[in-house]
């Protein structure tokens, strides 16, 4: 039963449109006719001004820092990063271009204040950017082409300008941080200074314990060489009391020791005046070597003490070193920040490639309006077709409907 009545449904709507057909071609008709005439007639010229842009590649000089430290390389990279801080990537450089700076400088440069606004401005304006060859192509339509290319050649040198201040107020304020900073590393570095100027003036510094070691080590050999001589001296001693005692009736001799008032001593006896020689020179031997040893624990006890002074004085150089390296770097990095900030960056990093020109372009594609204007009477003349096959039909039968009731009233 269904399928009966979507068949004879569908059967109305051919035999309705097969009826209505000339209704329909004449609209379709019209509908053609009326996209011609806003296609030819009234249409108006579109005019794009273009302007190319070049990015100069900036690659930041890398710096060899494997011949240092690992704080000295933390505050190179940190100096770096605050000194490029300013740059942009190529992404930035398109979104500046449409920034309210640029495009409030550009309407007031040339008096439009009456014809856009700055969000009017950038909805004109096209950006069209290639990251691999780093080239920006600025797109402005307008009907009037002097006006366009007007525009697009101001918006292309204030955003250069733009980029030059801005980068600019940004080296400023790093200049700022790394003069602050530079203050801080100077103070460190002449405090350090200082603590390395008392140790090393120190009386028990490393220079003067080892002063101190090469005087014990000269007394020691001095000492061992008197050893070999009273050594000597008691070998002959020696040899003279077993001579002695080849001839015990032997006399000879005199033995002459001076003292107060130039008194003298006279002793016949010679074996008598040897053996008190000996036990003098076995004296000076035991004394010299008690003296040695005395003087080689003093010996140990000061490379102790050098060593630690050394090891203090060596540690204090290093911090020395350092603050140096890290004062000298923000001296440096302030230096260069300090010329960067007067350079004309947008200049430098952006060149125009070519100026504004224009060129005429139709409003819109022809096919496609005609298409468009082609489907809308299509569809109109359907349903124009179908309002007036609706309307008849309600009205035969309301004429039916009224002619019933006469005739039932004259019966």
């Amino acid at each position: 039963m269904d399928d009966k009545i979507e068949e004879i449904d569908l059967r109305k709507i051919i035999e309705i449109l097969l009826k209505r057909k000339a209704i329909i071609g004449i609209i379709t008709l019209a509908a053609v006719i009326l996209g011609m005439g806003t296609s030819f007639v009234l249409r108006e010229n579109i005019y794009e001004s273009r302007m190319t842009m070049q990015v100069s590649n900036k690659e930041n000089a890398q710096q060899n820092n494997s011949n240092k430290d690992s704080k000295s390389v933390a505050i190179q990279n940190m100096l770096d990063s605050l000194v490029h801080y300013s740059d942009m990537d190529f992404g930035s450089y398109l979104q500046e271009i449409k920034s309210e700076e640029v495009l409030e400088k550009t309407i007031k440069e040339l008096k439009l204040e009456d014809k856009y606004t700055t969000s009017d401005l950038g909805q004109r304006l096209s950006v069209q950017g290639n990251e691999e060859t780093q080239v920006i192509t600025l797109v402005f339509q307008t009907k009037d082409p002097k006006l366009g290319v007007d525009i697009v050649n101001s918006i292309g040198k204030n955003f250069i300008s733009h980029i030059t201040e801005k980068s600019q107020e940004m080296s400023i304020q790093t200049l700022e941080v790394i003069k602050d900073q530079m203050e801080v590393e100077k103070e460190k570095y002449e405090e350090i200074l200082r603590e390395y100027e008392n140790v090393v003036t120190k009386s028990n510094s490393a220079h003067g314990l080892e002063l101190q070691l090469e005087g014990v080590f000269e007394q020691i050999v001095e000492y061992k060489a008197e050893i070999n001589n009273l050594e000597i001296k008691k070998a002959g001693i020696t040899a003279a009391l077993e001579e002695n005692a080849k001839h015990p009736q032997g006399k000879g001799g005199i033995l002459v020791q001076s003292g107060e008032g130039d008194s003298y001593l006279y002793m016949d006896d010679a074996k008598k005046a040897l053996n008190v020689e000996l036990a003098d020179t076995n004296a000076r031997i035991e004394s010299t070597k008690r003296q040695i040893r005395e003087l080689e624990k003093r010996a140990q006890t000061l490379q102790v003490e050098y060593q630690k002074a050394e090891y203090n004085q060596i540690t204090i150089r290093q911090k020395v070193e350092i603050a140096k390296e890290s004062y000298e770097a923000f001296a440096t990095k302030y230096e260069e920040l300090n010329m960067a900030s007067t350079v004309d960056i947008g200049e430098m990093s952006i060149s125009i490639i070519s100026e504004a020109t224009s060129s005429t372009r139709p409003g819109s594609n022809k096919k496609l309006k005609l298409a468009i204007f082609l489907i809308l009477g299509l569809m109109t003349g359907i349903i124009v077709a179908f309002i007036q096959e609706y309307w008849q039909n309600t009205g035969n039968r309301e004429n039916k409907k009224e002619k019933t009731n006469k005739d039932n009233n004259k019966k």
